[in-house]
């Protein structure tokens, strides 16, 4: 009868085990996330990084300072449907901005295609690092954020809503290193449409934009609340400006032709 009652309960046991497998296969692994971390300061396909006194590069700086895009991963996207797994990023080539190597993914994946939660570090042609962390649906990032170094060794950071060329569309933000800031709208990674930029030393815009120039109607704060307001057209002042105090006074006019 026991052995009876075994094979009963064996199917039971089997479908438990199964289970605690997907279970375990959905799960973000911390020493996953270290490797990771540790590949960021190491050379990669043509790009050598520039290290600080640890041992680490700008990216790598970046991530242990500002943790990565989701505190606890598992809390937030666990999921049975997909697994987590370590994969190799193919490459992009389909944008005129982004053209990207091969590259190294951890993350969701469900039918072999990156899908959900996922962590994407890669190079471009320029040998410049870029470190995804998105939301993917069938191997496309949807939204979250990506860093990349320039030739500065200085890092920029944006997020927001993806298009399948890797780069910011629509909303977004961006932060750089030395503190200048942007929140507005994108087209295919440049600002476009309304948004506003704000430099490190106070002084911001906030109007129209045009593939990453100010273009439309907009203003020009100074740190001490005076401001210019006007149109531009590709970066440059046309037409009538009015130059005005804080309290909307007008200081003076100029028409630039």
């Amino acid at each position: 009868m026991a052995g009876m009652r075994e094979l009963i309960l064996l199917p039971k046991r089997v479908e438990e085990a199964k289970l605690q497998i997907a279970s375990l296969q959905s799960v973000f692994q911390w020493e996953m996330l270290e490797k990771m971390l540790g590949i960021l300061s190491k050379p990669f396909n043509k790009y050598t990084p520039i290290k600080n006194e640890n041992g680490n590069s700008k990216l790598a700086q970046l991530i242990t300072q500002k943790g990565w895009r989701s505190s606890d991963l598992n809390a937030t996207y666990a999921d049975t449907k997909r697994v987590v797994q370590w994969a190799t990023f193919e490459g992009s080539r389909s944008g005129d901005i982004t053209a990207l190597n091969e590259g190294v993914y951890y993350g969701q994946l469900l039918d072999g295609k990156r899908d959900g939660y996922g962590i994407l570090y890669c190079t471009d042609v320029n040998n410049t690092p870029w470190l995804y962390e998105c939301n993917w649906i069938q191997g496309k990032p949807l939204h979250g954020r990506y860093s990349w170094v320039q030739q500065d060794n200085k890092w920029d950071q944006y997020e927001g809503v993806l298009d399948g060329n890797y780069l910011l569309q629509g909303e977004g933000k961006m932060i750089t290193e030395d503190g200048h800031k942007y929140s507005g709208n994108w087209r295919q990674g440049r600002k476009y449409g309304q948004g506003k930029y704000e430099w490190p030393n106070g002084v911001s815009y906030e109007g129209g934009w045009e593939n990453g120039d100010y273009h439309g109607k907009g203003r020009k704060t100074q740190p001490n609340g005076e401001y210019q307001e006007g149109t531009w057209r590709n970066d440059k002042e046309t037409g009538l400006h009015r130059y005005c105090r804080k309290d909307g006074r007008v200081i003076r006019e100029e028409d630039y032709k």
